[in-house]
């Protein structure tokens, strides 16, 4: 059933549907999060250090609860819906992650040493 990470952009049909210019359009609106200033302290976010840039990348952990389960019959067929709770939440720099895993393979020689 989990098989790994995928890419959850829309398909360009379903980013031209709706009022939303495409372009702004990418990604489905349930699948965002918001945190407020309660929830970036608990994560040690400061919003004012640079991982806080809008377009930067933080790597995401995540455990949900399945809170809710739902099938309809829409008359174009059957649509699924599964709510989730987050329960726990971790955030990563993904640059300074990169950094990091930069700066270990640069301390390795070629020889393993």
């Amino acid at each position: 059933m989990f098989d790994g990470m995928k890419h959850m952009a829309k398909t360009p049909h379903e980013q031209e549907q709706g009022d939303i210019p495409a372009q702004e359009n990418i990604y489905p609106y349930n699948l965002s999060i918001s945190l407020t200033n309660d929830e970036l302290e608990k994560l040690g976010l400061d919003c004012n250090d640079s991982e806080c840039e809008v377009g930067n990348y933080v790597h995401l952990h995540a455990l949900a609860e399945v809170v809710g389960k739902s099938k309809n019959d829409t008359g174009y067929g059957e649509k699924h819906c599964l709510n989730l709770q987050i329960t726990h939440l971790e955030i990563e720099d993904e640059d300074a992650e990169n950094d990091e895993a930069d700066q270990s393979m640069a301390g390795q020689s070629s020889y393993g040493g």
